[in-house]
């Protein structure tokens, strides 16, 4: 009978041990338990506490099985709460798990299973842009990550003290002296795991100078070249703000000297024009006037060996351009021009006329006159009487040359 007893006793000892291995919220045995209030956690990427309680009546123990998992208290006497703690998770492609577990001296325990997500990607500069003196320097860029990161687009005139790394980090860019007057840039791209940006590099373009001498130009009416010299490193480009102004050169570098023609000024008007030269920062401007053309000068006509029917004329002109025609204008009129008659010769300068034809006893109004480019000029008039008596039905009415 007491066999019978002690064996009913012990399949219930047994029953009940079996009972507990499947009870999820308390594990008790003899007179001592323990539970948690959570089993599964779930942590943020970027860093977080989690606080769970711990019902007991034992002391326990609490461990992580991974460093990154900070539990605090790490024991207890009885029921408490404890304290889950991670920094920022390292990856941000993939989550990280680990187990804590409360365990008592007499062997029981309770697991929690926990999880922290893939952190978020961070990409920052602490500059979108950075510019560089034309001749040459260094300058920091800053990088903050939280991931592996690599630098591409420098080309080859800038240099990195690093094209690649993890996390934050600070990169000395240096660009060397920029052989060109105009600026130069470079983008960066720097690219993470899942992000990527870029930074704009640009470079100053190295100064210049240039200077024109002289500054106000004056040309004659008579087309004519003069001089513009310069002085300088820079690149320059030069026009003329007249077609009757050219340039010998509209582009260059540097020192030159620029041969400036002028076309003849066929009015009786100045007039004006400029050239300009320009280059990436400067513009020059140089005033250029031309004196107003004329047309020629004559002596008052001289008449000689005056007779009945004829006498004879002089004359002598001046002009700048070259006269393509010249003589006198004979006229009854004092007011009136009257008709030409032009002198067919080569030399230029004086001329000579024998006028027949005349009517006797009569007054004409005799001019000289002479053509260029410019018009035609008269000089003043004179008055020449023929001899003879007042003439009769028979005499000449006008000359016959």
């Amino acid at each position: 009978m007491n066999h019978s007893i002690t064996s009913i006793l012990l399949a219930a000892l047994l029953l009940a041990a079996c009972a507990d291995e499947v009870d999820t919220d308390q594990l008790q045995l003899s007179s001592g338990y323990v539970s948690v209030g959570q089993t599964e956690v779930t942590l943020s990427g970027q860093g977080a506490t989690q606080t769970v309680s711990v019902s007991a009546n034992t002391p326990w123990t609490a461990t992580s099985s991974e460093q990154w998992l900070i539990v605090t208290p790490a024991s207890g006497k009885t029921s408490a709460n404890i304290t889950l703690e991670c920094q920022a998770n390292t990856s941000v492609t993939a989550d990280r798990t680990a187990t804590v577990t409360i365990a008592t001296a007499d062997g029981l325990h309770r697991s929690i299973s926990v999880r922290q997500q893939k952190n978020d990607e961070t990409l920052r500069f602490n500059a979108e842009t950075l510019t560089f003196a034309a001749a040459g320097e260094a300058k920091s860029l800053v990088i903050e990550s939280n991931a592996q990161w690599e630098i591409m687009g420098a080309g080859d005139w800038l240099t990195l003290s690093a094209t690649s790394g993890q996390g934050n980090s600070e990169i000395t860019i240096t660009a060397e002296p920029n052989p060109l007057e105009t600026e130069r840039s470079a983008t960066l791209t720097i690219r993470g795991t899942t992000l990527s940006d870029r930074v704009v590099i640009t470079q100053e373009g190295r100064a210049t100078t240039l200077a024109a001498s002289p500054t106000e130009l004056t040309f004659d009416a008579v087309g004519s070249q003069k001089e513009i010299t310069l002085v300088g490193d820079a690149t320059w480009q030069a026009s003329s703000s007249a077609e009757w102004l050219t340039l010998s050169q509209k582009e260059g570098t540097g020192a030159a000297v620029l041969i400036l023609s002028c076309a003849d000024n066929a009015t009786e008007a100045p007039r004006t024009a400029a050239v300009t030269i320009k280059t990436l920062r400067l513009e020059l401007t140089i005033s250029i006037t031309q004196l107003a053309g004329q047309r020629p000068v004559l002596t008052q006509p001289v008449a000689s060996a005056i007779g009945r029917e004829s006498a004879t004329l002089s004359s002598t002109f001046q002009s700048i351009f070259e006269v393509t025609g010249f003589g006198f204008t004979v006229s009854r009129q004092s007011d009136d021009i009257g008709t030409a008659y032009a002198v067919d010769q080569q030399s230029q300068g004086s001329f000579t006329l024998q006028l027949t034809g005349l009517t006797s006893h009569a007054t004409y109004y005799i001019r000289a006159y002479a053509t260029n480019k410019v018009g035609t000029a008269y000089s003043d008039p004179i008055a020449v009487t023929t001899e003879g008596t007042v003439p009769g039905e028979d005499d000449n009415v006008k000359p016959n040359l």
